[in-house]
C-alpha cells in the first residue's frame, strides 16, 4: 500500500495518491496547489519498505524513500502510519 501510495506520487497521479489517504487523516487529501509545489522538488520517487509493525486496524511501516533529481538522489527513512477503513489500509499520516 505505500508502494501504491510513493508510485502514484511518482507517476504524478494526485487522485490515485489521494485514494489512499484515510479520510480521517490529520491533514486529508494533497489539495492541487500542494500537489503541483511538491511535483517540482523531484523527477522520480522510489520506495523500499524496511519493516513493518501490524497490530489489528493500524500498522507502522518503516521505509527508505529515494528521490531523484537533476541526476542525484536524496534518500530518507520515513514513517507510515496505516489505519484501516472498510477493510482496506489507507495512510493514516506520513
Amino acid at each position: 500500500m505505500v508502494e501504491d501510495y510513493v508510485s502514484a506520487l511518482d507517476d504524478d497521479d494526485r487522485e490515485a495518491a489521494n485514494d489512499l489517504i484515510h479520510p480521517d487523516a490529520e491533514e486529508g487529501e494533497i489539495p492541487e496547489d500542494e500537489w503541483e509545489f511538491m511535483q517540482q522538488f523531484f523527477d522520480s520517487v522510489d520506495v523500499e519498505i524496511l519493516d513493518v509493525d501490524e497490530d489489528d486496524d493500524e500498522a507502522t511501516v518503516e521505509a527508505e524513500v529515494t528521490f531523484e533529481y537533476d541526476d542525484e538522489s536524496e534518500s530518507d527513512e520515513e514513517e507510515f502510519e496505516l489505519r484501516t477503513h472498510d477493510d482496506e489500509w489507507l495512510i493514516y499520516d506520513d
